[in-house]
């Protein structure tokens, strides 16, 4: 309550008229943050998302989005309960207009909302996990690169349907409360391009990053590296962008490769509509709009984030012994 109280009163009592100050109440909460999770205080469970979304208010205030709230109004915020744990990162313009609207939410229409995230978190999620790396893989028995494919696919739909399942019973608990959450997720199973799916997957956090760090690091390497083109710099700052987004998650090897594989399918998604917007429209319209051209492209999109969950869902040594393992295999199929 003393670190809230001090977050808050950083925005409260400071004047937001220089640079400097903005960023001193910007950035006191994911210090916190920062601080927490390299000592590794399992007390503070929630902490990220806390600090994202009191981090977000103050932006919001920045560009006049919203005013700075009453004290009891930042408290509510802060603590909001369905939340606390695994967000959405709701941001405070959301949570306000849902205190100030006379617009009630349909009872059945929540309910319907948490049953199918229920069934998603509990049934579903659970079974295909049976299939993933934690249950299939270290069995004991002898495993081929079929499995380790079969493996990471079901890591990347247990993860979808746990956490969607997840913000599906926040979303409708939030509803029955009348305050409106921001959906985190837009069927991802099915984008075309890494660009797409992270416009799908873990919304509140990708439109934070895009808000918070890519278009202000955006501007400065446009106003510090003007010679360089324009399409360069945005793929630097999209790499750096998904970099931080693996970080966030841990400061462990396994993030930093889950970063650095969602910045490099990033980055080539980028150069790849690049150069697709240069050619002429009928061979534009042949890439873009043939069917089988795109079932191809979803389905080498799920194939590449499968890999990315394999090293988000394991640890460092449980993807060193994966990776050991099926290596001879490339190498003698």
């Amino acid at each position: 309550l003393a670190l809230i109280a001090s977050f808050y009163a950083s925005i409260r009592y400071i004047s937001f008229s220089s640079v400097h100050i903005f960023g001193l109440a910007f950035f006191l909460p994911i210090i916190w943050m920062i601080v927490t999770k390299i000592s590794h205080w399992t007390l503070f469970v929630g902490v990220s998302y806390m600090a994202f979304r009191l981090s977000y208010l103050v932006y919001e205030v920045k560009i006049n989005r919203v005013k700075i709230p009453s004290f009891p109004d930042y408290l509510a915020f802060s603590f909001f309960t369905p939340t606390f744990l695994m967000g959405p990162i709701n941001p405070y313009s959301y949570f306000e207009n849902s205190l100030n609207t006379a617009e009630k939410t349909l009872l059945s229409d929540t309910f319907i909302r948490i049953a199918v995230g229920a069934v998603k978190c509990f049934i579903f999620a659970n079974f295909v996990n049976q299939l993933g790396f934690k249950n299939l893989w270290f069995d004991g028995y002898h495993h081929t690169i079929g499995d380790f494919f079969l493996c990471s696919a079901m890591s990347y739909l247990y993860i979808y349907l746990n956490f969607s399942g997840y913000s599906d019973i926040v979303i409708g608990l939030s509803g029955i409360l009348n305050i409106r959450v921001k959906e985190n997720f837009n069927y991802p199973l099915t984008a075309p391009n890494m660009i797409e799916l992270w416009r799908r997957w873990h919304i509140s956090l990708a439109e934070y990053l895009r808000d918070v760090f890519f278009m202000p690091f955006l501007l400065f390497l446009s106003r510090k590296f003007h010679r360089i083109k324009m399409v360069h710099l945005v793929a630097i700052a999209l790499f750096i962008t998904f970099i931080l987004n693996g970080l966030w998650h841990g400061f462990s090897q396994n993030f930093l490769i889950v970063g650095i594989m969602n910045g490099v399918g990033i980055v080539v998604c980028h150069y790849y509509n690049y150069f697709i917007s240069h050619l002429r429209p009928s061979i534009k319209n042949i890439l873009n709009k043939n069917k089988a051209l795109k079932l191809c492209y979803i389905a080498m999109t799920f194939f590449y984030f499968s890999i990315v969950c394999f090293f988000f869902i394991t640890n460092g040594n449980e993807s060193s012994i994966v990776i050991n393992k099926i290596l001879p295999m490339w190498v003698y199929p």
